[in-house]
C-alpha cells in the first residue's frame, strides 16, 4: 500500500446479558396439529386440478380448486374438508376460495392457518359450540368434527390479540390490563469504513472513496 493511503477502521457493539424479550405463545400453530402437512397436500392437489385443467380461474371456465377430486396426485384434506362442512353440509366454495389459493401459490401456511383460526365458521366448524362457547353466539348449534379448542392457538378465547410473558406495571397502573412490555434484543454491529484519499501532485485536486461494512446480530442472552 503506497504511502499515501489510509484505511479506518472501526467497531462498534452493544451486548446486554439476560436481556428479556416479550413471548408470545398464543400464536397460530401449523407443526404439531399437522396443518404444514395437509397444507402441503392442498398444494400437491391444487397442482394437480390445474394440470387437468389448465384454464382454470379464466373467464368461461371453472374456478381454481384444491378439494381432492381423486385426480393423480391429490390426497384427502381432512383438516380443511371439516373446515368447510358446517351444519347444512359441506361448502365446496371454501376450496376455491381466492385467499386460500394464493395463500397456497405463495407458500404462506401461516397466513392460511391464521384465516382458519380467525373465522367464526372455520373455526366453529372444526370444534363445535358444545365445546367453544362462542361458537353458540352465531345462533345455530354447531356439532363441529370433535377437533380440540386450542388447534390453531393455545387460548382461542384471545385470539387476535398479542400475548406475552412481561407486563410494565405502570403501564398497568396508567392504562389497565393487558399492558405488555415492548420486546427488547441485543445488537452487535461492526463497521469497517475505508477512506482511501489519494492526492494528486497538485494540491488542489483530491479523489476519495469511502466503502462501508455492517453486520447486525440480534440474540436472546
Amino acid at each position: 500500500m503506497a504511502s499515501i493511503n489510509v484505511i479506518e477502521v472501526r467497531y462498534q457493539g452493544n451486548r446486554s446479558v439476560h436481556q428479556w424479550v416479550k413471548l408470545n405463545p398464543n400464536e397460530v400453530n401449523v407443526f404439531e396439529n399437522g396443518f404444514l402437512a395437509e397444507f402441503k397436500l392442498a398444494q400437491q392437489n391444487l397442482i394437480a386440478y390445474k394440470t387437468a385443467n389448465p384454464n382454470c380461474g379464466q373467464p368461461m371456465n371453472p374456478p381454481c380448486s384444491f378439494a381432492n377430486n381423486g385426480l393423480p396426485g391429490q390426497s384427502p384434506l381432512p383438516i380443511l374438508t371439516a373446515a368447510f362442512t358446517n351444519p347444512g353440509g359441506l361448502d365446496p366454495a371454501g376450496f376455491s376460495n381466492g385467499a386460500f389459493l394464493s395463500d397456497l401459490k405463495n407458500g404462506q401456511a401461516g397466513d392460511f392457518a391464521s384465516s382458519m383460526a380467525g373465522s367464526s365458521t372455520y373455526l366453529c366448524n372444526l370444534v363445535g359450540s358444545a365445546s367453544f362457547s362462542p361458537c353458540a353466539l352465531n345462533g345455530v348449534a354447531n356439532p363441529g368434527h370433535g377437533y380440540p379448542i386450542n388447534f390453531f392457538q393455545a387460548n382461542p378465547y384471545n385470539a387476535g390479540k398479542a400475548t406475552g410473558y412481561l407486563t410494565d406495571p405502570a403501564c398497568v397502573k396508567a392504562t389497565g390490563p393487558p399492558c405488555l412490555m415492548p420486546g427488547m434484543s441485543s445488537m452487535s454491529m461492526a463497521r469497517t469504513t475505508c477512506p482511501l484519499a489519494r492526492v494528486r501532485p497538485w494540491p488542489t485536486a483530491e479523489e476519495r472513496s469511502t466503502g462501508s461494512w455492517e453486520a447486525g446480530v440480534l440474540g436472546r442472552f
